[in-house]
């Protein structure tokens, strides 16, 4: 019977030192920005029962009991290393799905800015107050619009936008809270010129469920 118990206590010294090797060889680099608490605690709670059944061992072989004392003690600490394994893993799962999410999120994001940059229509965004916060490279091109070197901001020329009836039809009045399709504007640019452009107008809001401006799709309709 004693001979089992040895054998038994030997093959724990071996099962949880290997396994306190192996937690310690996968822990993750600090540039990866994963947490190394799950395996620390995983490996710190082996290495516990590991000392456990080493001192068995030499308990078991008449060389000394000296260690008996802190088994307690290490068997004591071997749950609460677990739960803390265990809570930082799934933390880090949490973390992880995030992580994920975000990046998706992002994909999305790039894939919709690549559609929005190669269409031939032109795209802004226009704030309540009828200040253009984002246009792509056609919207840029038939309507002058730049950004100010100064400031970031966009800004474009003095020119005037009216209605089919000749009736004043600001920029601001784009960013109301009807959606608008095909409304035809005529523009009257600084040196006289005049242009006709087409304009579809998606409102928008913000987290507050608010008005928070509108998506504004133009194109040029002169000479067709």
């Amino acid at each position: 019977m004693n001979r089992l118990v040895d054998v038994a206590a030997a093959i724990s010294v071996l099962a949880f030192g290997a396994t306190t090797v192996i937690a310690l060889s996968k822990l993750p680099s600090r540039e990866s920005g994963r947490s190394r608490t799950p395996l620390i605690a995983l490996a710190a709670a082996m290495a516990l029962y590991t000392f456990v059944g080493f001192s068995n061992v030499v308990q078991y072989a008449g060389i000394t009991d000296a260690l008996d004392l802190f088994e307690d003690y290490a068997e004591l600490l071997f749950a609460p290393l677990l739960i803390l394994a265990a809570a930082a893993t799934e933390a880090q799962i949490r973390l992880d799905e995030r992580s994920h999410s975000a990046n998706m999120l992002q994909q999305q994001n790039d894939l919709l800015m690549d559609i929005v940059d190669t269409s031939p229509v032109g795209i802004m965004i226009v704030a309540p107050g009828g200040h253009i916060t984002f246009a792509n490279d056609p919207a840029r091109h038939m309507l002058g619009i730049a950004e100010s070197p100064d400031t970031g901001m966009l800004t474009h020329p003095a020119w005037t936008l009216v209605d089919a009836e000749g009736g004043a039809a600001p920029l601001e009045n784009l960013a109301g809270d009807q959606r608008i399709s095909g409304a035809r504007r005529i523009m009257t640019w600084p040196d006289g010129r005049r242009q006709q452009f087409m304009f579809s107008v998606t409102p928008m809001s913000d987290a507050s469920s608010s008005l928070g401006g509108a998506v504004v799709a133009v194109e040029a309709v002169t000479g067709r």
